[in-house]
Protein backbone atom coordinates (compact mmCIF):
# COMPACT_ATOMS: atom_id res chain seq x y z
CA UNK A 1 0.00 0.00 0.00
CA UNK A 2 1.27 3.47 -0.86
CA UNK A 3 2.46 5.57 2.10
CA UNK A 4 2.83 9.35 2.22
CA UNK A 5 6.08 9.65 4.15
CA UNK A 6 7.00 12.32 6.65
CA UNK A 7 10.23 13.11 4.80
CA UNK A 8 8.38 13.95 1.58
CA UNK A 9 5.53 15.90 3.21
CA UNK A 10 6.96 17.68 6.27
CA UNK A 11 10.10 19.75 5.82
CA UNK A 12 13.29 18.47 7.41
CA UNK A 13 13.65 19.78 10.95
CA UNK A 14 9.95 20.73 11.20
CA UNK A 15 7.08 18.91 12.92
CA UNK A 16 4.08 20.56 11.27
CA UNK A 17 2.86 21.40 7.77
CA UNK A 18 -0.20 23.47 6.80
CA UNK A 19 -1.74 23.36 3.31
CA UNK A 20 -4.86 24.53 1.49
CA UNK A 21 -5.87 22.16 -1.29
CA UNK A 22 -8.37 22.51 -4.13
CA UNK A 23 -9.38 19.15 -5.53
CA UNK A 24 -11.52 18.08 -8.47
CA UNK A 25 -12.15 14.63 -9.91
CA UNK A 26 -9.51 15.50 -12.55
CA UNK A 27 -6.65 16.84 -10.38
CA UNK A 28 -6.79 14.68 -7.24
CA UNK A 29 -3.50 12.96 -6.46
CA UNK A 30 -3.78 9.40 -7.87
CA UNK A 31 -2.65 7.87 -4.57
CA UNK A 32 -5.16 9.93 -2.55
CA UNK A 33 -7.97 8.34 -4.55
CA UNK A 34 -6.76 4.89 -3.51
CA UNK A 35 -6.35 3.41 -0.01
CA UNK A 36 -3.10 4.80 1.40
CA UNK A 37 -1.39 5.52 4.72
CA UNK A 38 0.43 8.49 6.30
CA UNK A 39 3.65 8.57 8.26
CA UNK A 40 2.19 11.47 10.26
CA UNK A 41 -1.07 12.49 11.93
CA UNK A 42 -3.48 14.32 9.64
CA UNK A 43 -6.24 16.81 10.44
CA UNK A 44 -8.25 17.52 7.31
CA UNK A 45 -10.86 20.30 7.42
CA UNK A 46 -13.43 20.61 4.63
CA UNK A 47 -13.89 24.29 3.71
CA UNK A 48 -16.21 23.87 0.73
CA UNK A 49 -17.82 21.12 -1.31
CA UNK A 50 -18.54 17.57 -0.22
CA UNK A 51 -16.70 14.31 -0.69
CA UNK A 52 -16.61 10.79 0.66
CA UNK A 53 -13.58 9.82 2.74
CA UNK A 54 -12.77 6.35 3.98
CA UNK A 55 -10.82 5.68 7.17
CA UNK A 56 -9.91 2.03 7.68
CA UNK A 57 -12.52 1.16 5.07
CA UNK A 58 -15.40 3.00 6.80
CA UNK A 59 -17.10 5.71 4.70
CA UNK A 60 -17.68 9.25 6.00
CA UNK A 61 -19.43 11.94 3.97
CA UNK A 62 -17.56 15.16 4.78
CA UNK A 63 -18.79 18.70 4.12
CA UNK A 64 -18.00 22.24 5.21
CA UNK A 65 -17.43 22.34 8.96
CA UNK A 66 -16.14 18.74 9.21
CA UNK A 67 -12.69 17.99 10.57
CA UNK A 68 -11.40 14.49 9.86
CA UNK A 69 -8.82 12.96 12.19
CA UNK A 70 -6.52 10.31 10.67
CA UNK A 71 -3.94 8.65 12.89
CA UNK A 72 -0.68 7.09 11.80
CA UNK A 73 -1.01 3.58 10.38
CA UNK A 74 -4.67 4.09 9.46
CA UNK A 75 -5.78 3.72 5.86
CA UNK A 76 -7.29 6.75 4.14
CA UNK A 77 -8.98 7.32 0.79
CA UNK A 78 -10.73 10.31 -0.83
CA UNK A 79 -13.54 9.90 -3.36
CA UNK A 80 -14.02 13.30 -5.05
CA UNK A 81 -16.97 13.75 -7.42
CA UNK A 82 -17.18 17.56 -7.28
CA UNK A 83 -14.75 20.42 -6.58
CA UNK A 84 -13.71 20.61 -2.92
CA UNK A 85 -11.40 22.86 -0.92
CA UNK A 86 -9.84 21.56 2.28
CA UNK A 87 -7.11 22.41 4.77
CA UNK A 88 -4.61 19.71 5.67
CA UNK A 89 -2.59 19.98 8.87
CA UNK A 90 0.20 17.40 9.05
CA UNK A 91 1.65 16.73 12.50
CA UNK A 92 4.56 14.51 13.48
CA UNK A 93 4.04 12.14 16.42
CA UNK A 94 6.55 14.25 18.36
CA UNK A 95 4.50 17.41 17.87
CA UNK A 96 1.29 15.58 18.74
CA UNK A 97 2.57 14.18 22.03
CA UNK A 98 4.89 16.98 23.17
CA UNK A 99 3.54 20.29 21.88
CA UNK A 100 -0.13 19.58 22.54
CA UNK A 101 0.13 18.04 25.99
CA UNK A 102 -0.86 21.32 27.69
CA UNK A 103 -4.13 21.62 25.79
CA UNK A 104 -7.25 21.49 27.96
CA UNK A 105 -8.86 18.03 27.83
CA UNK A 106 -5.76 16.60 26.20
CA UNK A 107 -6.95 13.21 27.48
CA UNK A 108 -9.64 13.43 24.79
CA UNK A 109 -6.99 13.93 22.11
CA UNK A 110 -4.85 11.14 23.45
CA UNK A 111 -7.85 8.82 23.63
CA UNK A 112 -8.97 9.67 20.09
CA UNK A 113 -5.58 8.93 18.57
CA UNK A 114 -4.61 5.91 20.63
CA UNK A 115 -8.05 4.31 20.43
CA UNK A 116 -7.85 4.26 16.64
CA UNK A 117 -4.70 2.14 16.89
CA UNK A 118 -6.41 -0.57 18.94
CA UNK A 119 -10.06 -0.55 17.98
CA UNK A 120 -11.37 -3.46 15.96
CA UNK A 121 -13.53 -3.27 12.84
CA UNK A 122 -16.68 -3.04 14.95
CA UNK A 123 -15.45 0.14 16.66
CA UNK A 124 -18.07 2.87 16.38
CA UNK A 125 -15.91 5.85 17.27
CA UNK A 126 -16.12 8.40 14.46
CA UNK A 127 -12.94 10.22 13.40
CA UNK A 128 -15.07 13.18 12.19
CA UNK A 129 -15.75 16.25 14.32
CA UNK A 130 -18.68 18.21 12.86
CA UNK A 131 -18.91 21.91 13.64
CA UNK A 132 -21.86 24.23 13.13
CA UNK A 133 -22.98 27.81 13.57
CA UNK A 134 -20.41 30.38 14.72
CA UNK A 135 -17.82 27.64 15.29
CA UNK A 136 -17.27 27.27 11.53
CA UNK A 137 -16.06 30.84 10.79
CA UNK A 138 -14.02 30.77 14.02
CA UNK A 139 -12.18 27.61 12.96
CA UNK A 140 -11.68 28.89 9.42
CA UNK A 141 -10.23 32.16 10.78
CA UNK A 142 -7.70 30.15 12.79
CA UNK A 143 -6.83 27.92 9.85
CA UNK A 144 -6.36 30.92 7.56
CA UNK A 145 -3.90 32.49 9.99
CA UNK A 146 -2.09 29.21 10.51
CA UNK A 147 -1.58 28.98 6.76
CA UNK A 148 -0.43 32.61 6.63
CA UNK A 149 2.14 32.04 9.40
CA UNK A 150 3.37 28.81 7.82
CA UNK A 151 3.82 30.35 4.38
CA UNK A 152 5.15 33.73 5.62
CA UNK A 153 7.84 32.33 7.95
CA UNK A 154 8.16 35.67 9.73
CA UNK A 155 10.02 36.00 13.05
CA UNK A 156 8.46 33.78 15.71
CA UNK A 157 6.25 31.90 13.24
CA UNK A 158 6.86 28.51 14.85
CA UNK A 159 5.74 29.68 18.29
CA UNK A 160 2.67 31.38 16.84
CA UNK A 161 1.80 28.30 14.80
CA UNK A 162 2.05 26.05 17.87
CA UNK A 163 -0.23 28.40 19.81
CA UNK A 164 -2.79 28.46 17.00
CA UNK A 165 -2.69 24.65 16.86
CA UNK A 166 -3.41 24.41 20.58
CA UNK A 167 -6.32 26.84 20.20
CA UNK A 168 -7.61 24.87 17.20
CA UNK A 169 -7.55 21.55 19.06
CA UNK A 170 -9.23 23.06 22.12
CA UNK A 171 -12.04 24.53 20.02
CA UNK A 172 -12.48 21.26 18.14
CA UNK A 173 -12.97 19.43 21.42
CA UNK A 174 -15.93 21.69 22.11
CA UNK A 175 -17.54 19.96 19.16
CA UNK A 176 -17.96 16.93 21.36
CA UNK A 177 -20.95 16.89 23.66
CA UNK A 178 -20.03 15.89 27.22
CA UNK A 179 -16.33 15.97 26.31
CA UNK A 180 -15.09 14.78 29.70
CA UNK A 181 -17.41 11.79 29.72
CA UNK A 182 -16.46 11.04 26.12
CA UNK A 183 -12.76 11.21 26.99
CA UNK A 184 -13.15 8.90 29.96
CA UNK A 185 -15.03 6.32 27.93
CA UNK A 186 -12.60 6.45 25.04
CA UNK A 187 -9.50 6.39 27.19
CA UNK A 188 -10.94 3.46 29.13
CA UNK A 189 -11.63 1.58 25.90
CA UNK A 190 -8.19 2.42 24.55
CA UNK A 191 -6.39 1.18 27.64
CA UNK A 192 -8.55 -1.94 27.70
CA UNK A 193 -7.30 -2.73 24.19
CA UNK A 194 -3.72 -2.17 25.33
CA UNK A 195 -4.14 -4.57 28.25
CA UNK A 196 -5.65 -7.17 25.92
CA UNK A 197 -2.67 -6.73 23.59
CA UNK A 198 -0.26 -7.29 26.49
CA UNK A 199 -2.09 -10.44 27.62
CA UNK A 200 -2.10 -11.92 24.11
CA UNK A 201 1.61 -11.22 23.70
CA UNK A 202 2.89 -12.16 27.17
CA UNK A 203 5.09 -14.87 25.68
CA UNK A 204 6.78 -12.40 23.34
CA UNK A 205 9.24 -9.60 24.00
CA UNK A 206 7.20 -6.67 25.33
CA UNK A 207 8.81 -3.26 25.71
CA UNK A 208 7.36 0.13 26.45
CA UNK A 209 9.20 1.51 23.42
CA UNK A 210 7.52 -0.93 21.02
CA UNK A 211 4.06 -0.36 22.47
CA UNK A 212 4.54 3.43 22.43
CA UNK A 213 5.69 3.20 18.80
CA UNK A 214 2.59 1.19 17.93
CA UNK A 215 0.50 4.06 19.33
CA UNK A 216 2.65 6.74 17.65
CA UNK A 217 3.79 8.30 20.93
CA UNK A 218 7.21 8.97 22.34
CA UNK A 219 8.11 6.41 25.06
CA UNK A 220 8.51 8.89 27.94
CA UNK A 221 5.06 10.41 27.36
CA UNK A 222 3.40 7.03 26.90
CA UNK A 223 5.10 5.82 30.10
CA UNK A 224 3.59 8.71 32.07
CA UNK A 225 0.09 8.13 30.69
CA UNK A 226 0.31 4.40 31.42
CA UNK A 227 1.47 5.00 34.99
CA UNK A 228 -1.32 7.51 35.60
CA UNK A 229 -3.91 5.02 34.36
CA UNK A 230 -2.68 1.93 36.24
CA UNK A 231 -0.74 3.37 39.19
CA UNK A 232 2.40 1.45 38.28
CA UNK A 233 5.12 1.54 35.63
CA UNK A 234 4.67 -0.41 32.42
CA UNK A 235 7.47 -2.86 33.25
CA UNK A 236 5.99 -3.66 36.67
CA UNK A 237 2.55 -4.24 35.15
CA UNK A 238 3.98 -6.69 32.60
CA UNK A 239 5.90 -8.59 35.31
CA UNK A 240 2.75 -8.87 37.44
CA UNK A 241 0.66 -10.12 34.53
CA UNK A 242 3.30 -12.72 33.66
CA UNK A 243 3.52 -14.03 37.21
CA UNK A 244 -0.27 -14.04 37.74
CA UNK A 245 -0.69 -15.92 34.46
CA UNK A 246 1.98 -18.39 35.59
CA UNK A 247 0.07 -18.89 38.85
CA UNK A 248 -3.10 -19.67 36.88
CA UNK A 249 -1.25 -22.20 34.71
CA UNK A 250 0.30 -23.86 37.78
CA UNK A 251 -3.15 -24.26 39.32
CA UNK A 252 -4.35 -25.95 36.13
CA UNK A 253 -1.49 -28.49 36.57
CA UNK A 254 -1.23 -29.29 32.85
CA UNK A 255 2.28 -27.97 32.18
CA UNK A 256 5.70 -28.22 33.76
CA UNK A 257 7.09 -25.18 35.52
CA UNK A 258 9.76 -24.86 32.81
CA UNK A 259 7.08 -24.81 30.09
CA UNK A 260 5.01 -22.28 32.02
CA UNK A 261 8.06 -20.06 32.43
CA UNK A 262 8.56 -19.95 28.65
CA UNK A 263 4.85 -19.51 27.96
CA UNK A 264 4.68 -16.31 30.03
CA UNK A 265 7.78 -14.83 28.42
CA UNK A 266 10.78 -15.76 30.59
CA UNK A 267 13.90 -17.27 29.06
CA UNK A 268 15.95 -16.88 32.24
CA UNK A 269 14.98 -19.25 35.07
CA UNK A 270 16.68 -17.07 37.69
CA UNK A 271 14.61 -14.01 36.75
CA UNK A 272 11.39 -16.01 36.70
CA UNK A 273 12.01 -17.44 40.17
CA UNK A 274 13.02 -14.03 41.56
CA UNK A 275 9.88 -12.24 40.32
CA UNK A 276 7.65 -15.17 41.26
CA UNK A 277 8.90 -15.17 44.85
CA UNK A 278 8.70 -11.39 45.03
CA UNK A 279 4.99 -11.47 44.23
CA UNK A 280 3.92 -14.72 45.94
CA UNK A 281 6.58 -15.09 48.67
CA UNK A 282 7.02 -18.66 47.40
CA UNK A 283 9.06 -20.42 44.76
CA UNK A 284 7.06 -21.88 41.84
CA UNK A 285 7.61 -25.38 43.23
CA UNK A 286 6.39 -24.36 46.69
CA UNK A 287 3.36 -22.64 45.21
CA UNK A 288 2.53 -25.71 43.12
CA UNK A 289 2.88 -28.01 46.12
CA UNK A 290 0.66 -25.80 48.28
CA UNK A 291 -2.16 -25.20 45.77
CA UNK A 292 -2.27 -28.82 44.58
CA UNK A 293 -2.13 -30.08 48.15
CA UNK A 294 -5.10 -27.92 49.07
CA UNK A 295 -7.11 -29.07 46.06
CA UNK A 296 -6.54 -32.76 46.86
CA UNK A 297 -7.40 -32.49 50.54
Amino acid sequence: MFQFTRAENIESGEDIDVRLRSRTPENIHPMQARPHMHEFILLSYMQSGECTQLVDGVEYRTKRGDMLFIGMNQTHQMIVTEPVVHYNILLSSKFWSEELKNVDNFESIFALSIFNEFKDRSGKVSPVISLSGADIPDIEWILERMLREFEGRDIGWRAILKSYTQILITKLLRGFSHANKYAAVMLGDAMKKILEYIDVNLGSRLTLYELAEKCSYNPSYFSRIFKECFNMPFSEYVQQRRIHTAMELIRENRMSIEAIMETVGYSDKKSFYRYFKKITSQTPAEYKHNVLGQSSS
